[in-house]
């Protein structure tokens, strides 16, 4: 696989990154995948980031949810409060399934266009609880962005919460994330094995094909990259992990490849969505998910998903997209 061209990368991704988060990234470098290799949590002990600029949202407090859907809450995350959204308590005396979603885009933040393009009532009308949190540097929230490595810790806090309500099943905990979202989802993934399932739709394999003067840390530092970067720590993942990316317009296909041509974890697949694009992915396949949460209720986890299985969820959703475009 040759390089792919500095031109196209100085101009191109940075537009992609902006809307979408996509990043064009390189051929795929020697991985190392023994077992004696450390894990992401290990390689992240006593490491601290060299911001080179502090960026926050500072947003002010996410805006309301509808009541009826979402109770807004803060969750204690390591550096203080910060808000999310979280199912309302069904009062039904039932554990349900959770999962935690994590939006594409830099704001880290709920704001009106998180609020309307979060993927969260597919799951909800499935009888599964939904968590958005927001994360460090997002909204009114302490510390500031750190672009892939502090926000793993706030994700995990929200698994924390979300553990602790009393209508939640604690041993069915999700986790799903689209582009910036996904490469965090697939980040913790291969900092723990708490989460049931992963989800992760369009991640990065390395974060060193994003915009030099976009990211706040030394890109051009070999660790600080490594720890952001999925590519290196696909061996620690210890719970079923499926990455997807849709194979139309600009997207992250390239990296789900690079990343598949490196795994040699059994646990994780890699899965292209054919006719879904870097954005409606999630739309395309969370319907599949959904039903597969709800089956999945033995003591291990027993989610599978084939080839097969997202190419017959892409064909029904253009069915019933089809009609709906003639209106």
């Amino acid at each position: 696989m040759t390089k792919t061209p500095r031109t196209f990368l100085k101009f191109v991704v940075p537009a992609i990154f902006a809307v979408f988060g996509a990043v064009t990234t390189s051929a795929a470098p020697d991985v190392h995948t023994a077992s004696t290799e450390p894990t992401l949590a290990e390689a992240r002990k006593g490491f601290s980031s060299n911001l080179i600029r502090k960026e926050a949202d500072n947003s002010g407090r996410a805006i309301p949810a509808p009541k009826e859907l979402y109770d807004t809450i803060q969750y204690n995350a390591p550096l203080g409060k910060q808000d999310a959204y979280v199912s309302v308590n069904p009062n039904d005396g039932k554990k349900q399934p959770a999962i935690i979603w994590i939006p594409g885009g830099f704001t880290f933040s709920i704001k009106q266009g998180t609020a309307t393009e979060v993927r969260l009532p597919v799951f909800a009308s499935a009888g599964i609880v939904g968590m958005l949190p927001s994360l460090r540097g997002g909204n009114a929230n302490p510390g500031c962005k750190e672009y892939f490595l502090g926000e793993i810790d706030d994700i995990l806090a929200a698994a924390d919460h979300l553990a602790q309500l009393p209508y939640v099943d604690k041993d069915r905990i999700y986790l799903a994330g689209t582009s910036t979202g996904g490469t965090m989802a697939l980040l913790a993934a291969e900092s723990t094995g708490r989460f049931r399932a992963v989800f992760a739709y369009g991640p990065a394999a390395e974060v060193s094909g994003y915009d030099h003067n976009i990211l706040p840390f030394d890109s051009k530092n070999g660790r600080e990259t490594k720890l952001r970067s999925p590519l290196y720590w696909m061996h620690g993942i210890k719970t079923p992990t499926f990455v997807m990316e849709g194979n139309i317009g600009a997207n992250n296909l390239e990296s789900l490849n690079i990343l598949k041509q490196a795994n040699r974890n059994p646990l994780v697949k890699f899965l292209p969505v054919p006719g879904a694009t870097h954005r409606n992915v999630p739309d395309v396949i969370n319907p599949l998910i959904a039903r597969r949460i709800l089956l999945d209720t033995r003591p291990a986890c027993t989610i599978e998903l084939s080839q097969e299985d997202v190419n017959a969820a892409s064909k029904d959703f253009h069915a019933k997209a089809e009609p709906a475009s003639r209106k």
